[in-house]
């Protein structure tokens, strides 16, 4: 079992013309599995955007902020069994206006597990 908590999420500066969105979360590795940030979380949820005719999958975005980089250089270290690593995730947005729904999927059952809503607006 792996554990997330997605503590908080903000829109961070354009990068190549896109605003970003950065969402702050934890995973604590409670297997004996290998276990990365960014499995933990890749391989649960994806973001989508509304657009005008579909909801559009986001992409992964990079950002140049220091601090944002700091965290999101942990995406790939192994979570030793029983500890927690934070770390971010960054989506390029379609717009700076409309909501993000973060869809989470048990890829190995295909079940859904739920989604939830992120207000992006400024």
């Amino acid at each position: 079992n792996k554990r997330k908590n997605a503590q908080n999420s903000f829109v961070a500066d354009e990068y190549e013309k896109k605003p970003l969105l950065v969402i702050n979360y934890e995973v604590t590795n409670n297997s004996d599995r290998e276990v990365t940030p960014s499995t933990g979380w890749y391989d649960i949820f994806q973001a989508y955007q509304d657009s005008e005719n579909s909801q559009k999958r986001l992409n992964t975005g990079v950002s140049m902020n220091e601090e944002i980089q700091k965290e999101w250089n942990k995406q790939n270290d192994i979570i030793k069994k029983g500890s927690t690593v934070s770390s971010v995730s960054i989506y390029e947005l379609e717009n700076n206006t409309n909501d993000v729904l973060l869809k989470a999927k048990n890829i190995y059952t295909n079940t859904d597990l739920g989604e939830i809503k992120v207000n992006i607006k400024k």
